[in-house]
């Protein structure tokens, strides 16, 4: 097989260097809701990593129940007659399970800085 016919998962990469000015550069850049200087403020961090969180846990919570409703809705209906949810039943339980683990997450980086903010209080006289 030529190298033209080949599909890019099968391009053997390993001889690629960091380097090779032959690449193109890649189209994606590297991206922060932090202003420059406080990219490496924990609270800063932690901030726009709850924001982000917060916004993916409500993306799938919104997809599972527009889902769920449209399943509700169809009830009674004929196969012709029912609108298909977003999501089957397995990708609705996936991002349930998804924004469950994000929560989680979440909530024990909190726990994190609450630990580190009781102990520089009580090290405070």
């Amino acid at each position: 097989m030529s190298n033209q016919t080949r599909n890019a998962d099968q391009i053997d990469v390993s001889s690629i260097s960091a380097n090779d000015n032959t690449i193109a550069a890649a189209a994606h850049e590297p991206f922060t809701w932090l202003i420059a200087g406080k990219e490496n403020d924990p609270n800063a961090q932690f901030a726009a990593l709850t924001m982000d969180t917060c916004r993916g846990i409500k993306t799938c919570l919104d997809l599972v129940n527009s889902s769920n409703l449209t399943r509700q809705l169809n009830t009674g209906l004929t196969a012709t007659e029912a609108d298909s949810p977003i999501l089957d039943f397995s990708d609705t339980e996936r991002l349930l399970r998804l924004a469950s683990a994000s929560s989680t997450l979440l909530g024990d980086r909190a726990e994190e800085h609450v630990g580190h903010f009781n102990r520089i209080g009580s090290a405070i006289p």
